[in-house]
């Protein structure tokens, strides 16, 4: 018998991507699933949509968070593999087949994940080398490939690290790291997630700012088994991502020319793109949008 996958859909107030979400899970190649959606709007917002499609529902009495959902759903959920996928973004029908492939073909491998083709047509896949033991890879925060809906993860890995570690945004850093502790990764080197990204939510919100510096902390003693270099690199890749996330909240932030100086302070790989970034940031993020065309056409040619 082929083992059950359950897709756990996360959603807060965002109907019209949700239904793009569950259509791309009941529509996956592999069989059997299920896929369970769990509102977190705390009044059943998204019931009007979930109603059409045949899938299990759970509402939240209040908004509890991107984790307590996946909580939420892991009590619920049947199946011997886990796939989180958020409400807005979207499987490709090979994606759990694949996968599953993996993690049925190597044992000692609890995670397989795959690239990511954003909206406006870029494709991020993972380098050869992020495959195996990926706990040094993860603790530098900003492993972009392996994002939350691109992971199959065995359901005994899982039981495991659970309760799953809460922060208010971010949630998908510190998941990987636990898993990384605990098992190997590989993956599968095609774009099998489309996924949009919307400033403003929980992954661009300064509540991301305070939920990096702390999984720096929390992670310290992970941190100490590695080269100093390691925890270099996540801070400057923590720096970066906040000095990003200051000016889209703000024109001009000295915030965040602070961050790209200390982004370029402490990455032991610092290169002229990072220097250009902090020099652009002065300028505020115009500066910044100009920079990274003129980066995008150089690397282009």
């Amino acid at each position: 018998m082929e083992e059950l996958v359950s897709i756990i859909i996360t959603t807060h107030y965002r109907n019209k991507p949700l239904q793009n979400a569950i259509k791309s899970a009941l529509n996956q190649e592999y069989q059997p699933i299920e896929v369970i959606v769990i509102d977190d709007s705390g009044e059943r917002y998204a019931e009007p949509v979930v109603q059409k499609y045949d899938v299990q529902y759970v509402a939240h009495k209040e908004n509890m968070g991107q984790v307590s959902g996946w909580q939420t759903g892991l009590r619920v959920a049947s199946g011997d593999y886990i796939q989180f996928l958020d409400d807005d973004d979207i499987l490709k029908e090979q994606k759990i087949s694949e996968q599953v492939k993996i993690l049925r073909d190597q044992p000692d491998t609890g995670v397989a994940y795959c690239g990511v083709e954003r909206q406006d047509g870029f494709v991020n896949l993972p380098p050869e080398n992020a495959r195996g033991d990926v706990e040094e890879l993860m603790l530098q925060i900003n492993f972009s490939p392996a994002q939350t809906s691109t992971l199959l993860m065995e359901r005994k890995c899982l039981d495991r690290i659970s309760p799953l570690p809460d922060y208010q945004a971010g949630t998908d850093i510190p998941l990987r790291i636990e898993l990384a502790q605990i098992t190997k990764f590989d993956f599968v080197n095609e774009p099998l997630v489309k996924r949009r990204v919307e400033f403003g939510t929980q992954a661009t919100s300064l509540a991301a700012i305070d939920a990096r510096e702390r999984m720096l902390n929390d992670y310290e003693d992970l941190y100490e088994n590695y080269p100093e270099r390691v925890r270099q690199e996540a801070i400057a890749n923590v720096s970066r991502f906040q000095g990003l996330v200051y000016l889209n909240h703000s024109i001009w932030s000295r915030h965040a020319i602070a961050c790209f100086w200390r982004e370029i302070r402490t990455d032991p790989n610092t290169d002229t793109v990072s220097v250009g970034r902090f020099l652009a940031s002065i300028f505020g993020s115009p500066g910044i949008d100009i920079s990274e065309k003129c980066f995008d056409f150089y690397t282009s040619r």
